[in-house]
């Protein structure tokens, strides 16, 4: 049975290109449909 998707925090830090640790809330619905129409990029 599948997990409904929940949303979820993304967060990302790069101090040496001087990206201070941003924190961005994420919708996990728009995520796992996205999941859905994607192609494999490597076989």
């Amino acid at each position: 049975m599948a997990v409904a998707p929940r949303p979820f925090q993304l967060a990302v830090e790069w101090p040496a290109a001087g990206v201070e640790l941003t924190i961005a809330d994420v919708d996990g619905a728009a995520i796992a449909s996205a999941a859905e129409r994607s192609l494999p990029y490597w076989s």
